[in-house]
């Protein structure tokens, strides 16, 4: 038998002893838990890098805002950039809609009007496959050359109030030797802009 000693979160060594004295082999299992608040994220990379950033369209043009600078009603662009100094296979690349965004896909009749459709941007073709909806918007690529790949997705801003942006996430879908993160976002949404008395 053996006992162990361990306190959390302190920085000192894990220690085992063994009950019984001689030459008897020691082992253990230990199972260790944590939980991350995604609200606090900080960036990270190990293989490739991923970046987000939001844009929105300012006189007939996408500008790149802070995100405190959004108001009910506005069209935004959402740019994914992963960068990669080698060949990649099988990558998805995940982001959590937060709240007071509604993703929309500009290639439905209908959703869009002309001027919005004029300005969507063409994105990395290396990502053909996606899903959209009102969670989740993801991305895969089968295979990924080196470079800077950006990916973008719609949505409009429909309730006024803050909101969290959960980390983006780029990772292989096959082994875990490459993953990347971005930073968590806070994302205030004003009051539509007032139109002008008659």
């Amino acid at each position: 038998g053996s006992s162990c000693s361990f306190r959390p979160l302190a920085r000192s060594p894990l220690t085992l002893r063994a009950s019984e004295g001689g030459d008897s082999l020691l082992s253990y299992v230990a199972r260790l838990e944590f939980d991350i608040d995604g609200r606090q994220s900080t960036p990270s990379a190990i293989g490739f890098l991923l970046d987000r950033h939001y844009s929105v369209i300012r006189e007939h043009a996408w500008k790149d805002i802070a995100t405190a600078d959004l108001r009910e009603g506005d069209w935004v662009r959402v740019t994914l950039r992963l960068s990669t100094s080698r060949m990649r296979y099988f990558v998805a690349i995940s982001d959590n809609v937060p709240g007071g965004l509604r993703p929309t896909d500009l290639e439905l009749s209908g959703v869009a009007d002309a001027g919005i459709l004029s300005l969507a941007s063409a994105d990395s073709p290396w990502f053909s496959a996606r899903q959209i909806d009102d969670r989740h918007a993801r991305f895969y690529s089968e295979q990924l050359p080196p470079g800077t790949h950006e990916i973008y997705y719609y949505a409009r801003a429909t309730h006024a109030g803050r909101y969290t942006a959960l980390p983006a996430i780029a990772e292989l879908m096959y082994g875990n030797a490459s993953v990347s993160r971005t930073n968590a976002a806070r994302l205030t949404i004003g009051e539509p802009h007032s139109s002008a008395s008659p």
